[in-house]
């Protein structure tokens, strides 16, 4: 079970999943960040798992929406 109760916890999964992607930065990772927060997820505090499991397995693929 992941659950995301803030924007830091979001920050911090995605930090996590995508720590060797080669060439990431702070930068990206912010990006991905708010892209994920601009979709339709689920609620503050809730368990994230299924919508994790929805997104691009590269999440880099997060970067062209952003």
């Amino acid at each position: 079970m992941t659950v995301i109760t803030t924007k830091r916890d979001l920050r911090n999964y995605l930090d996590d999943a995508t720590t060797n992607y080669m060439g990431r930065t702070d930068a990206d990772l912010d990006a991905m960040t708010d892209a994920v927060q601009a979709m339709g997820h689920p609620a503050w505090g809730t368990d994230w798992t299924e919508f994790f499991s929805r997104l691009p397995a590269d999440l880099t693929e997060l970067l062209d929406d952003a």
